[in-house]
């Protein structure tokens, strides 16, 4: 985010803006598509651990001696979603506001500082927050599950209608999608797809 600000603050992290006289704009320079590029490599990579931040947090909550465990991890998890989509909306709202009434440089500033505060806090706050010991690697684990896909690749698939093709509880009617679900089901992804 700090880098993505300094675009906006730094001229010449960017290109000129263009003359509307002859309608001409100058492209970017190598240097500064780097940094741009740079900067949302670095924010997916950031993005990517977010999706840790929903098991970390039930980790914080999650205490099997507790007898009202389950009610505090379904009240975690509506406070995780509610807050996600009311910062979605401030973010779609707000900052998209302070972007077009006090231009690019204090729009991105705002998100940047956010993000810094919100890094400082999770930083400050550190020694409180239970962390689990790390079992395994991730590493071995990977390498496990690339070397059985190579293994079983040329194993033939099950049946469209035996009980190992679909996931299902134990002891529960194995019921099989029919093509009509299948056809509705992409038409819906399709249409979601183009009206993006």
């Amino acid at each position: 985010m700090a880098l993505l600000c300094l675009t906006a603050i730094i001229p010449q992290a960017r290109p000129p803006p263009c003359n509307p006289a002859t309608e001409r704009c100058k492209p970017a320079t190598a240097g500064q598509m780097t940094m741009l590029i740079s900067s949302f490599a670095l924010m997916s990579i950031g993005n990517g651990g977010l999706s840790c931040s929903i098991a970390f947090g039930a980790d914080q909550v999650n205490k099997k001696d507790n007898p009202n465990n389950q009610r505090a991890l379904e009240t975690f998890f509506s406070w995780y979603y509610a807050s996600t989509a009311f910062s979605v909306i401030i973010a779609l709202t707000v900052i998209v506001y302070i972007q077009d009434h006090f231009g690019w440089k204090v729009g991105f500033g705002v998100p940047a500082a956010l993000m810094f505060m919100s890094t400082f806090f999770f930083f400050l706050a550190s020694p409180l927050y239970v962390k689990n010991k790390i079992q395994g690697s991730l590493i071995t684990g990977l390498a496990q599950v690339i070397v059985v896909a190579y293994k079983n690749r040329k194993l033939p698939l099950p049946p469209r209608n035996s009980a190992e093709m679909y996931h299902h509880r134990k002891d529960s009617d194995l019921v099989v999608p029919t093509d009509k679900l299948r056809l509705t089901t992409l038409i819906i992804i399709m249409f979601c797809l183009f009206t993006e």
